[in-house]
């Protein structure tokens, strides 16, 4: 699974596998029964109703870091995001402390410095765009906040 659609043929082959449930060793290693990493995003608010009318910084006050989720698999993360406003990311990393491959304090470490590398290739390439399409087609806010609750 490397999300460049290549692989489609093969994940509906294995669909099929599974729906027959028919024995593979090739699909069997490929996809692993567990996910090492199961993601999912927390919603804003639960009743927009109440939120209407509220300026983004009244709203960002009653967000929530949210909750998180533990590991689907012994071996593996759990990881709950918020995306808040347009400065604001939150993240609840979990996983299981007997197991002897991961380390949610590690996962932090890695994902904050992934996100400084993609914020460093938006403010370069705002430095080489257009100045005519720079105001209004890309944005990086300097005090963009991530918060990784571990």
């Amino acid at each position: 699974m490397c999300g460049k659609g290549v692989d489609r043929h093969l994940f509906a082959l294995y669909v099929i596998k599974r729906y027959l449930e028919e024995e593979s060793p090739f699909f069997d290693k490929i996809f692993p029964p567990m996910y090492l990493l199961s993601t999912s995003q927390t919603p804003l608010n639960q009743v927009d109703s109440e939120m209407r009318g509220m300026s983004e910084e009244q709203r960002l006050r009653l967000t929530t870091a949210g909750g998180g989720f533990g590991p689907v698999a012994d071996r593996g993360y759990g990881v709950s995001y918020i995306v808040a406003g347009e400065h604001q990311i939150s993240f609840h990393i979990s996983s299981k402390r007997s197991a002897d491959n991961t380390s949610s304090k590690e996962f932090r470490e890695e994902l904050k410095r992934s996100l400084r590398d993609m914020k460093a290739l938006f403010e370069e390439k705002a430095k080489i765009m257009s100045p005519k399409y720079r105001s209004h087609r890309l944005h990086t806010y300097p005090n963009t906040q991530c918060y990784c609750k571990v």
